[in-house]
């Protein structure tokens, strides 16, 4: 326990009363009736007298400010869920559709050969992986130890940056049986089937042709006869969920006398997995599937973190119902909203 000592307690004391007078000179100021003459009177009795004076009204206040919000919010609404149309002259606008396949590498696996052929190829050839990497690791080592100062004017640009440093001493002070394992574990994973595979391969026809069928309604499910494919939606980068493909509907070309009241899309978010896995998220081995879904206003951005998944292999139907309240009328409110 720290003890003041008798200069600190004076100065201590000095804030006190500087404080305690600005507070009796906001107090005998204020402009709240009551409070100026329980501080200013002389009187016991006068002081009591605007006590609860003061008390009483600042109770009665509360109880009406607490019925007039309760009388506000309690108030009968009358909810209407149907399609409104504000004005008589104007359509129903559709809303803009987001849509965002959460696997950014679902396609078909190359014909050359597939993930499990090519994990039991590296298997196969583990010692002349190794004896590369082994070779390789010590040609950089040399390298280094000529040049081991990043920017100097030789046949190699060293990036003189953190991660460059780092990688250095991680190549120059671990064994070199341990970086060549390491390395080689990166060969046997779903990243190193990625960056190893054959890149000039034909296109896949099953994704990233995400949409196979697209086709608008109008009441009670009556198609539109109109145009609908993979090329009416624009296709946009989300930091989260990677690509995405947004339709509006609002641009399209629809015959007269229709609207469009309804979407129906069937999506291909890629093949299968042969094997049940655990849900892993990154840039190179993600497993997430299924699709991210965001309804919004025409001509404004997705919020994909409001919206909704579906997942593979599921039929989902989504309803959007336009909802009116109206407070009731006369005894309960003389206000009420009335469309003209």
């Amino acid at each position: 326990m720290r003890v003041i000592n008798l200069k600190e307690f004076k100065i201590l004391s000095k804030i006190l009363s500087a404080i305690k007078i600005e507070l009796k000179n906001y107090v005998e100021n204020a402009s709240i009736n009551g409070v100026p003459r329980f501080f200013k009177s002389k009187s016991t009795f006068v002081k009591i007298l605007w006590f609860l004076v003061l008390l009483i009204s600042s109770v009665c206040m509360g109880l009406f400010m607490s019925g007039l919000f309760q009388s506000y919010y309690g108030y009968p609404v009358y909810t209407e869920r149907r399609e409104l149309v504000w004005n008589t002259k104007q359509k129903l606008k559709f809303p803009d559709i987001t849509i965002c396949n959460l696997n950014i590498f679902a396609e078909g696996e190359p014909r050359n050969h597939t993930i499990f052929e090519y994990f039991d190829r590296v298997a196969e050839q583990e010692g002349d992986i190794k004896y590369m990497l082994k070779e390789a690791i010590n040609f950089y080592r040399n390298m280094t130890n000529v040049n081991p100062i990043p920017n100097q004017d030789d046949n190699y640009d060293y990036p003189d940056d953190e991660i460059f440093n780092k990688t250095i001493n991680y190549i120059l002070n671990n064994d070199i049986d341990t970086l060549a394992n390491n390395s080689y574990g990166l060969f046997g994973s779903s990243a190193g089937y990625l960056i190893n595979t054959k890149m000039e391969r034909e296109e896949t026809i099953d994704c990233p042709e995400i949409v196979v069928d697209c086709s608008f309604f109008d009441m009670n499910w009556f198609p539109i006869n109109a145009y609908c494919s993979i090329e009416n939606f624009t296709r946009e980068w989300n930091a989260n969920y990677y690509t995405c493909y947004t339709i509006r509907v609002s641009v399209l070309t629809v015959p007269d006398g229709s609207t469009v009241r309804g979407l129906s899309l069937l999506l291909n978010v890629g093949p299968p997995y042969l094997e049940n896995l655990n849900y892993k998220f990154s840039l190179t081995s993600s497993r997430a599937r299924g699709v991210q879904v965001s309804v919004h206003s025409p001509g404004t951005p997705a919020d994909l973190k409001r919206g909704f998944s579906v997942a593979p292999g599921t039929e989902n139907i989504v309803d959007i119902t336009q909802t009116k309240k109206t407070r009731q009328d006369y005894p309960y409110t003389r206000y009420v909203f009335k469309i003209s």
